[in-house]
């Protein structure tokens, strides 16, 4: 290939030209060999070099002026944001080369080239997966990684493809963080170094992590660490485990080391030049990293701790913002310092300390002498470096429409990045700016096809994901965004007819949010099973499905259970063979309408099992039913954000699995997610639901009280206060409520269901755990509501008052039962017709009371009730069921 050809000129050009061809090949090979001359005004890489230093000697004007802005879609980050340490991919992380200014999004799945000066789109190119990470520029190639599994290089100057590299084992597909993306995402951000481009794939260390070298001239492996993520090594609280790096955030290197960010984990050590693993210190770290780390001589920065290179071990604190050189700048307690480690060094050698301008709350860079940070509102920040301490002052400032997120300065302009996804660019010239606005989503509003309109009807299906199996013209997709809320993964086997598709939903501004176009097949595509609420396509075989046992298999492996239909238009010479294809399929059924064939995948999938009370069953038995098969593999991953759920620490209620949906609960809510792709398929509020779990001081929680709901196919009860709400499970919405007769309605506190019916208790009883008082103050004929710290009626206790049995599906009670003393909550247990109960209390609780004056004679008592009348079919009294109850509650042990 010519020069000319790699810079997508044509190949030949007239004679007259010569002279300037030459001219131009002359530059191009003296760019080749002295490199730092050539990109001397380039930004080639995240925070610059490979240090991740955010430091060029590019000097900028003095005084900047607004060029030019993009707005572009707002970021839409791996993981939400309460995850701070693992923001990788808050917002836009654009790279300079040569006039021309690079940018991937997480979004809209491309990477757009931009002339600097005008903010004109040159060219863009789109990937199967969302682009998390900034790319790298290397010598006229592209360098970017994908969540699709590949890293991809492209030609810098016009987009087309140069390589693409396979970063994991397979080409599999999962739901991850909500798209549809590669099994072993590329989640280390690449890095280039002496010729090499440095990437890691995979982020579950049980299914393999894959750190590579590549070489950027050729594209050749160099190296290649499949096994670190199989460590054996210890843990957060020193529990060992063959699990080690999971690679989040970018890569950083040095002469030696690579260093891997492990999310929330300090960064792990490598061997640059062989990729041999060197260290993880995940045990003595625990949860002290970040995402991000900067490296420079013989250290390393990650989240205000400064690190030996050698073994990755801390030895300081550290303010460092940005590294030039040899020389560490940051801000600590309002002072901006500037300082330097000598090799070996234990201690940091102050260069320079001045008061922070109050206007400035973050350095993001350095250029030249001068350093550019953020300020409130939006404000852009010029200072120049002080000199002989003397104090900070501000050269110049501008302000931008939202909150900075990351600066970068190249071809004599600063780039300006904010959180809500713009692009500003500032340069010497005054002139009046290009604003360029994102397009508005607009797909053209038809009315709904009346075939489709009746198919969405009787499938159910304007939610959750759907495959689109072939383009068409295109009229199905539209129609598909505008009419319903399903998010469309369209698969087709012409690339072209993709291609085409992708820009066009992505300049409506849909593309990435709501729909996703895959050039394949449903056999050439490795697609995760039980995706699909709805498989639909107009031409089976444009879309590469045929009619053999194969294909059809595979199609059905994509549905979800519980319901998810294909529709299918099919020949009517072709739908008895189809139908004979089908046949075997288990938990399947065809039929023909309106002209589409539809094949359902009903109910749950064979040999499964519900989850449904907070120990499997009403019968307690911490059983499952389901029938596993082994290996296991991952299906997604992601799903919600996981804030106002209720914290692990605080021992809420299991979550319950029922009918293909996660029943969780949070503080003042339940919500219900997909099992099978993650989705929210709805939430409910409760004011104080979780009011009591809602801490991470570690507590037994519902192993003492129990839960508060029950999951069941039918119906979702959710014990609220005084009121026993029975929520539909498609919607969450309350179908009935159940109470006791009379003003003064006791609270609920224990909930099962078996058959057609509601075991509940009513008026829960507080007694303390521990007794601190050192007299005793017996008072002969003291009642329990008399005795103080006792709470009767309490809103969280062990216990209960009165054991109540409802029908389930009217709340007409059917029987009711006093206790002598309270009856346990998880020790109540339903099965064979029979509930089995213990009315006792703990011996902590019992000598509380005794002490305060309570005669208590009564042992405990074990009870097997006839579960429809209340009758007592059998009782017995021992001492060994006290011993059980005061083991279970002080000791977070389950019966």
């Amino acid at each position: 290939m010519s020069i000319n050809a790699h810079r997508g000129l044509p190949a030949t050009e007239p004679r007259g030209n010569l002279y300037r061809i030459l001219a131009l090949k002359l530059l191009v090979i003296c760019g080749f060999l002295i490199p730092d001359l050539a990109r001397g005004a380039d930004w080639s890489m995240w925070r610059h070099d490979a240090g991740r230093g955010a430091a060029t000697s590019e000097t900028l004007p003095a005084g900047l002026s607004l060029q030019w802005s993009r707005q572009l879609h707002p970021p839409r980050p791996a993981w939400p944001e309460s995850q701070n340490r693992l923001q990788f991919d808050a917002s836009y992380e654009p790279i300079v080369m040569e006039q021309t200014l690079y940018i991937g999004s997480m979004v809209s799945d491309c990477v757009k080239a931009y002339d600097t000066a005008s903010g004109r789109e040159k060219w863009r190119f789109y990937a199967d997966g969302p682009i998390r990470f900034a790319p790298v520029a290397y010598r006229g190639k592209l360098y970017f990684a994908s969540d699709d599994g590949f890293l991809y290089c492209l030609n810098a100057y016009n987009g087309s493809v140069v390589s693409k590299f396979l970063a994991g084992p397979a080409t599999n597909k999962v739901l991850g963080n909500d798209r549809l993306i590669g099994m072993w995402p590329v989640r280390g951000g690449p890095v280039q170094y002496a010729g090499k481009i440095y990437f890691a794939a995979g982020i579950w260390p049980f299914m393999g992590t894959f750190i590579h070298a590549i070489d950027a001239e050729t594209g050749k492996v160099v190296w290649t660490n499949s096994g670190s993520g199989a460590t054996y090594l210890m843990q957060p609280h020193s529990s060992p485990a063959f699990a080690g790096v999971a690679p989040q955030g970018y890569i950083a290197a040095t002469q030696d080391r690579l260093l891997l960010a492990g999310g929330r984990s300090v960064p792990a050590g490598y061997d640059r030049n062989t990729g041999d693993f060197l260290y993880y210190h995940l045990n003595r770290y625990g949860k002290e990293g970040n995402c991000e780390v900067m490296a420079m001589g013989d250290y390393f920065f990650n989240r205000g701790a400064i690190h030996k290179l050698s073994d990755g071990l801390d030895f300081s604190g550290a303010s460092a913002s940005l590294v030039d050189g040899d020389v560490i700048i940051g801000i600590r307690r309002g002072d901006l310092i500037a300082y330097t480690l000598e090799p070996g060094a234990k201690k940091a050698k102050g260069l320079w300390q001045t008061k922070v301008p109050p206007e400035l709350k973050k350095i993001h860079i350095k250029a030249g002498d001068r350093l550019y940070g953020s300020g409130d509102n939006g404000a852009v920040i010029a200072m120049d470096i002080p000199a002989n301490n003397k104090p900070a002052r501000i050269s110049w400032q501008d302000k931008v429409d939202g909150d900075v997120w990351n600066m970068i300065a190249a071809d004599g302009k600063l780039f300006v990045v904010t959180t809500q996804g713009s692009i500003y660019c500032f340069g010497g010239k005054k002139i009046t700016p290009k604003i360029y606005k994102l397009p508005a989503q607009r797909i053209s509003s038809t009315p709904i096809n009346p075939r489709l309109g009746r198919i969405l009807k009787e499938t159910g299906s304007e939610e959750g994901y759907c495959l689109l199996l072939g383009l068409g013209s295109g009229e199905l997709l539209e129609q598909l965004l505008n009419h319903t809320q399903l998010h469309i993964i369209a698969l087709d086997p012409h690339p072209a007819k993709v291609s085409a598709m992708r820009r066009k939903l992505d300049n409506a501004g849909v593309y990435g949010e709501r729909a996703a176009v895959l050039a394949g097949t449903i056999m050439s595509l490795k697609l995760p099973p039980y995706l699909a609420n709805l498989i639909i396509s107009e031409d089976i075989k444009a879309a590469g499905i045929y009619n053999d046992r194969a294909s059809i298999k595979r199609m059905f492996n994509a549905l979800r259970p519980y319901g998810g239909t294909a529709c299918l238009t099919i020949p009517k010479s072709d739908q008895l063979s189809f139908a004979r294809q089908t046949a075997n399929l288990d938990s399947s059924t065809i039929e023909e309408s309106d002209g589409f064939v539809l094949l359902r995948r009903v109910g749950p999938l064979p040999n499964t099992a519900d989850w449904t009370h907070q120990y499997g069953a009403a019968d307690n038995s911490v059983l499952s039913r389901d029938k596993l098969k082994t290996p296991l593999g991952l299906l997604w991953f992601g799903g919600p954000p996981n804030d106002e759920i209720l914290p692990r620490h605080g021992h809420g209620p299991t979550p319950q699995v029922v009918g293909g949906r996660l029943i969780i609960e949070g503080r003042d809510l339940i919500r219900a997610v997909d099992v099978y792709t993650g989705r929210v398929m709805w939430e409910r509020q409760f004011p104080d639901l979780g009011k009591y779990y809602d801490n991470t001081s570690h507590q037994p929680g519902a192993n003492e009280i129990g839960s508060n709901y029950v999951s069941l196919p039918d119906a979702i009860y959710v014990v609220y206060r005084d009121t026993i709400h029975k929520l539909d499970p498609a919607t969450g919405q309350t179908a009935k409520t159940f109470a006791l007769p009379g003003e003064k309605r006791p609270k609920f506190g224990f909930i099962a269901a078996c058959q057609d019916l509601l075991i509940t208790t009513t008026t829960p009883i507080s007694v303390p755990l521990q007794d601190k008082s050192k007299e005793q103050k017996a008072a002969p004929g003291v009642e329990l509501k008399d005795i103080d710290g006792v709470d009767i009626d309490a809103d969280y206790a062990s216990g209960s008052r009165t054991l109540v049995v409802m029908d389930r599906h009217t709340g007409r009670v059917l029987w009711t039962r006093p206790a002598n003393y309270s009856f346990r909550h998880n020790c109540i247990a339903a099965a064979d017709g029979r509930i089995f109960c213990i009315d006792g209390m703990t011996e902590t609780q019992l000598t509380y009371l005794r002490r305060r004056g309570l005669e208590l004679t009564e042992k405990p008592t074990l009870y097997a009730l006839h579960a429809r009348t209340g009758k007592v079919i059998w009782k017995t009294q021992e001492d060994v069921f006290g011993t059980w109850l005061s083991y279970s509650t002080e000791h977070d042990i389950l019966l």
